[in-house]
């Protein structure tokens, strides 16, 4: 039998607001990223930085919409819509990558903080 303390919260069961997160990348050759936003409310105008490379994006985003960037396919879509060279300051999103070490990311809005962040990649390896 488990016992808590009235009006605490279980570890694993709580979410805390962040902008940045440090990712320890033990792969040898640099890795592309996917960045999920999900706005769970207004936001708008997103900046997004890796390591020493930053893109703002300007975009609006409502309840239920999903900002996606993915650097290996080199573009970034708004409900599956592409967002265009322009609102990204022409960013080339390729430049989004993960190297061996660590990398921090920051993922914030200028307007509104109703968003979660979901950051996929897959570690590349020398000869595999």
């Amino acid at each position: 039998t488990r016992s808590y303390l009235p009006g605490t919260k279980l570890l694993f069961a709580t979410e805390a607001p962040v902008s940045d997160r440090v990712i320890i990348y033990e792969g040898t050759n640099p890795a592309p990223v996917r960045i999920d936003i999900n706005a769970t409310g207004y936001c708008k105008d997103f900046t997004v930085s890796i390591g020493g490379i930053s893109c703002t994006i300007n975009a609006e985003l409502n309840d239920g919409d999903l900002l996606q960037i993915n650097s290996e396919q080199a573009f970034a879509t708004l409900n599956g819509k592409l967002i265009s060279y322009a609102d990204t300051g022409n960013f080339d999103m390729r430049q989004f990558r993960i190297f061996n070490g660590e990398n921090k990311v920051v993922i914030k809005a200028a307007q509104g903080d109703a968003f979660t962040t979901k950051i996929v990649y897959t570690g590349r390896y020398d000869g595999v």
